[in-house]
């Protein structure tokens, strides 16, 4: 089963809006119920039960009922440019958590929050500020989180310059007032 809607519409998640719409036609042509029962009549000589396979055909059209909803759904996310950007960043956001549980990683220290130096960068052109929190290791370089990753669960931090990694602690967190 297709994990994301760009697989269930069978487009690349960098196609255009006019993409979308034009795989949207064709999968909802393909998997339409109206249109499954009628190309399964044509295929059974007109009847469409015809040779006693009432309950194949009838879990064939369930099935081709849910594949149209979920095209559907598909359609409906990524036709509007705002739920699809919202729809993108959740969907990074997911593969980069799977990647990160799928990573052997060995954690070198823990760090509270509250013990790394905290940094707010300016927004440009009217996007907020960013607060980073950074540590230094031993390499020289740093960990560095933003207060955003720490609020979504982010706690395993690699360094910027070698392969060590830290775990942050959010307990007793004083984060953006």
């Amino acid at each position: 089963m297709p994990r994301s809607y760009y697989e269930v519409l069978d487009v690349t998640a960098d196609c255009t809006a006019d993409d979308i719409r034009r795989a949207y036609h064709l999968a909802a042509r393909r998997y339409h119920p109206d249109k499954r029962t009628a190309s399964a009549a044509a295929y059974n000589g007109g009847h469409p039960h015809a040779g006693g396979e009432q309950d194949g055909s009838s879990l064939t059209n369930n099935s081709g009922y849910h594949q149209f909803l979920r095209v559907q759904e598909a359609y409906e996310t990524l036709r509007h440019a705002e739920l699809r950007e919202q729809y993108d960043a959740n969907l990074a956001r997911d593969e980069m958590r799977e990647k990160r549980e799928q990573e052997v990683v060995v954690v070198s220290d823990e760090i509270a929050v509250d013990d790394m130096r905290r940094e707010v960068l300016e927004g440009e052109d009217g996007e907020s500020d960013e607060v980073l929190f950074t540590h230094q290791c031993r390499c020289g370089d740093l960990y560095e989180i933003t207060e955003e990753e720490v609020m979504g669960g982010v706690d395993i931090v690699p360094c910027t310059g070698c392969s060590l990694h830290i775990r942050v602690l959010r307990k007793g967190t004083k984060l953006s007032r």
